[in-house]
């Protein structure tokens, strides 16, 4: 009837037709909701490890059944209500701890860790993928953008540190990719500007003293940045 086919219309305009799992839209809408209560909470970004490699390798089959997977996995630590899980899109994740921060390697993390690195089986072939996790929590001054770029950046600082990571987000780790940023930034606009010198070090025999040839070093102009 009407009904039934009004909340079948709703259903699919929130939830992911692969996982199940509320959708990117729905999952922003109900964060947002979350940061209007005021409770403090810990918001996760999920990445599956090299999901595009394995998932061209072993058929998109078998890479529809991982993020499946995954979703029910997530969705399982949502039924006391403490959790609240979406797809961000493709092989990422959004999980979110309502009812408190989290902390490092407190028992959630155990909880998630070993929920996560189960083996999964397609086909009685176990599939060796992992995820990485990076979370940030909530202060009063935060928005639904802040949220994000903080997990999202403790999740690639995860990705350097290994597969399997879980990783809490600092303000250093922004600061660092800022600097790094800026960098790109300067050495785009010096390259296209002339900004560096050719210096040339000379190479001494250690032997006889003399200078047996230079080494040609290229350093910026204008900026005191190393060549690190």
């Amino acid at each position: 009837d009407l009904l039934d086919s009004k909340q079948q219309l709703t259903y699919v305009a929130n939830n992911d037709k692969l996982t199940g799992l509320p959708n990117r839209t729905h999952g922003e809408q109900e964060i947002r909701r979350i940061i209007k209560t005021g409770i403090p909470f810990s918001l996760f970004l999920m990445d599956v490890d090299d999901f595009k490699n394995y998932n061209d390798t072993y058929t998109h089959a078998c890479g529809d059944y991982v993020l499946q997977e995954y979703g029910r996995r997530l969705l399982s630590l949502t039924f006391n209500n403490q959790y609240f899980a979406a797809r961000y899109g493709g092989d990422e994740f959004i999980l979110v701890h309502k009812c408190g921060h989290i902390e490092k390697n407190g028992p959630e993390i155990q909880k998630i860790r070993q929920l996560l690195n189960e083996p999964i089986y397609f086909n009685n072939m176990k599939v060796d993928l992992t995820a990485t996790l990076g979370y940030t929590n909530s202060s009063p001054e935060m928005t639904y953008d802040d949220f994000i770029i903080n997990a999202d950046i403790a999740m690639y600082e995860g990705k350097k540190q290994g597969k399997r990571s879980i990783v809490a987000f600092s303000p250093e780790m922004k600061e660092s990719i800022l600097r790094k940023n800026k960098i790109v930034e300067i050495l785009k606009e010096e390259c296209s500007s002339g900004g560096f010198d050719v210096r040339y070090q000379p190479q001494v025999n250690v032997h006889t003293g003399e200078i047996s040839g230079f080494e040609a070093l290229v350093r910026l102009q204008n900026y005191s940045i190393g060549p690190g």
